[in-house]
């Protein structure tokens, strides 16, 4: 992989990581209200975790040109 390659690459996964970051903070932030209320997530909030994490996980790799 030449040098403009790799630079590409970073560039694809730096930008599917920026995408993701609204979904990554609200993510975070759930969870940070859970342990505050020091209860566990709710199945919907699992479901909803799990969905963000499976859908950032997918862009990045995408991004790494890995299936994903």
């Amino acid at each position: 992989m030449s040098t403009a390659q790799l630079i590409l690459l970073g560039v694809r996964i730096a930008s599917a990581a920026a995408e993701g970051v609204p979904q990554a903070i609200a993510a975070a932030a759930a969870v940070e209200r859970m342990v505050a209320e020091e209860r566990d997530p709710t199945p919907a909030e699992w479901a909803e975790l799990n969905a963000i994490t499976d859908a950032l996980h997918a862009r990045l790799q995408t991004a790494a040109g890995e299936p994903a």
